[in-house]
């Protein structure tokens, strides 16, 4: 995506904590199991709004830590963008 895209890409987020894995997980334990799961990394010097991008959303429990740790470093607003979202047949 950075080759395609004109903005500057940073790696502000990184995961520290090894989990489960949560193909089998509802939503309260996959966020659980990722409480506390990813480090801030980087530098917010001059970012007002952080992009973050996905594969796929399930029950969004990445995104949200994700979020979590960047807003509480201090990031103005965090958006998450996926490629697919799964579905319960």
């Amino acid at each position: 995506l950075k080759n395609h895209h004109h903005s500057p890409t940073y790696g502000l987020v990184q995961k520290t904590l090894s989990t489960p894995k949560q193909t089998r997980l509802n939503r309260k334990k996959r966020i659980n199991n990722l409480k506390n799961a990813f480090k801030y990394t980087g530098s917010l010097d001059e970012i007002d709004r952080v992009y973050v991008f996905d594969d796929v959303l399930t029950t969004g429990a990445t995104g949200e830590s994700i979020a979590k740790t960047l807003l509480n470093a201090g990031a103005n607003d965090v958006y998450m963008i996926t490629l697919c979202r799964s579905v319960s047949l």
